[in-house]
């Protein structure tokens, strides 16, 4: 997981599309879901995720909601008579990642942080997906998201878990037919609910996007990255005004002096009535 794949190296050309199907069951350990579940299990592959790992996840995306942020999801697959399920019982934060507006970025630090907390914590398991916060935005994937998804996270059993913070909003996706598209997921109460979200089955369509939810999102970027400059410009010249505010009365108090001394005249010179040269001379 630290080393970046190209998208060919992932999905050779010719080869079948990324689907969760694939999946091989005899890959995979035998565990029975708990029996709440019944009547929600599907006879298909399926997402189990522990509350406690939402709670933590909703947490990181609350505290940063003016950008993105981003980790991964760490657990297992199984399998029980309905078919393989993925049962994600910890996140790892990633820290070091980079975050923007809508737009977040896994570093070489990251992968680090994250390879140092499996090796420590969770040898036993596998990083299963990752997740990451639209604030503000919806639940879809962009560019940079299906990049992230097709370069990092391209087994057919790995996920992807976008949060909303301020619309409360998530949504899993899963590999259908070569692309990560929505499916429903179950929540195992371990914790109980910090926060409450609406689960989206259906990817935002963002306004001049192409290719559906995951398409492309260049012209949006740019649009946010040019407010954010703007942005700065403001706050830029918002901080000269408060500096020269502040500087402004000891500026006036350094330079009213002068400027009082040359406004006013010389006072005149009376000479006393007995000065020789005020009498007039007599030849």
């Amino acid at each position: 997981m630290t080393a970046k794949a190209t998208i060919d190296e992932v999905a050779p050309q010719g080869a079948a599309p990324r689907d969760a199907s694939q999946i091989v069951i005899s890959d995979w350990s035998r565990r029975e879901l708990p029996p709440k579940f019944a009547g929600e299990r599907l006879n298909r592959y399926q997402v189990v995720i522990r509350q406690s790992v939402l709670n933590q996840i909703h947490r990181h995306g609350q505290g940063a909601q003016e950008i993105e942020v981003c980790g991964v999801l760490v657990g297992n697959v199984h399998h029980d008579a309905s078919g393989p399920w993925l049962y994600v019982e910890h996140a790892i934060e990633g820290n070091h990642a980079t975050g923007r507006a809508a737009q977040v970025t896994f570093t070489a630090d990251t992968w680090t942080h994250i390879q140092g907390v499996m090796d420590r914590d969770f040898p036993d398991r596998r990083i299963l997906g990752w997740y990451h916060t639209h604030p503000g935005f919806g639940i879809f994937l962009s560019d940079m998201d299906l990049f992230i998804q097709e370069n990092f996270f391209p087994e057919p059993w790995q996920v992807a878990l976008v949060y909303d913070p301020k619309a409360k909003e998530e949504g899993m996706f899963l590999w259908k037919q070569g692309k990560p598209d929505t499916d429903r997921f179950l929540v195992e109460a371990d914790a109980p609910p910090e926060e409450v979200t609406t689960i989206v089955d259906q990817a935002k369509q963002v306004l001049g996007m192409t290719g559906g939810a995951a398409g492309d999102l260049t012209q949006y970027d740019a649009r946010l990255e040019s407010i954010e400059r703007r942005q700065r410009l403001i706050l830029t010249l918002l901080a000269a005004i408060g500096l020269l505010a502040l500087a402004w009365p000891l500026i006036v108090t350094a330079l009213l002096p002068n400027l009082m001394q040359r406004r006013h005249a010389p006072p005149p010179i009376n000479l006393p009535s007995d000065d020789p040269t005020s009498r007039p001379v007599r030849y």
